[in-house]
């Protein structure tokens, strides 16, 4: 009889043995599936601001060669005033001023000394 007993209780503990194991093997599932939708949301926000990114790279690469080519010009317009001023027999005149006749351009902006106010 007391040999029925203990068998019983060993039973008993190797159920609740099992319920245990059921129970944790449930929770990580269920947090497996938790850490799976938090890297997929992660993916996503990273592809988006990837994505971003990539456009606003594309946006300045063009702004860049925008303003290179507005550079080339003006550099080009202040060439043609320094080699149209030096032709023209008027007083020698040092390039540092010539420059500043083109106003507000990028390569002399209105910080620099001499430039003359924008006009509109």
């Amino acid at each position: 009889h007391e040999l029925t007993n203990q068998v019983q209780e060993k039973d008993g503990v190797i159920k609740r043995l099992e319920v245990q194991l059921e129970q944790q093997l449930l929770v990580r599932a269920q947090e497996a599936k938790i850490i799976e939708e938090k890297a997929a949301k992660i993916k996503d926000w990273v592809t988006l601001k990837l994505r971003e990114m990539e456009l606003e790279n594309q946006q300045l690469k063009s702004s860049n060669v925008k303003q290179t080519a507005q550079i080339v010009l003006l550099q080009d317009k202040l060439q043609s005033l320094l080699e149209k001023s030096s032709s023209s027999g008027s007083p020698a005149t040092s390039p540092v001023m010539d420059t500043h006749l083109v106003p507000n351009s990028p390569l002399f902006p209105p910080s620099c000394p001499g430039t003359p106010p924008a006009q509109d």
